[in-house]
């Protein structure tokens, strides 16, 4: 952490490093962890390929390749920029609130494609 080589006051200084580096990261890790634990819970392997990833559901919902990758990029971004103005609330307070916001995205979606079939 070299924010205490940066004076406190300067708009530079990133209280919240770590939860903007999750909100970069944040779909592909949900995405993991979901598909992993919905995967366990139903008896099967982790590993076993299917198609319950996030983009998987966007096409059941109609989408092309290209709108889910444009949506996605879009969803990223946004948690990206929630995170960067509120970097004082620390590091536990963001994650937390991206951890939420993450899980009503997915069911949403899951529930959506799960809708469709």
């Amino acid at each position: 952490d070299c924010n205490h080589l940066i004076p406190k006051e300067s708009p530079y200084v990133l209280g919240g490093a770590p939860a903007l580096a999750i909100a970069v990261l944040i779909l592909p890790i949900f995405d993991t962890i979901s598909v992993f634990t919905r995967r366990l819970l139903q008896g099967k392997s982790p590993f076993t390929p299917d198609k319950t990833h996030i983009h998987h559901q966007m096409l059941r919902m109609g989408l092309t390749h290209e709108q889910s990758t444009v949506a996605l990029i879009g969803v990223n971004l946004v948690f990206i920029l929630f995170t960067l103005p509120f970097h004082h609330l620390g590091v536990k307070v963001l994650l937390s609130i991206e951890l939420a916001l993450s899980a009503v995205f997915s069911s949403f979606l899951y529930y959506q494609s799960v809708k469709q079939k």
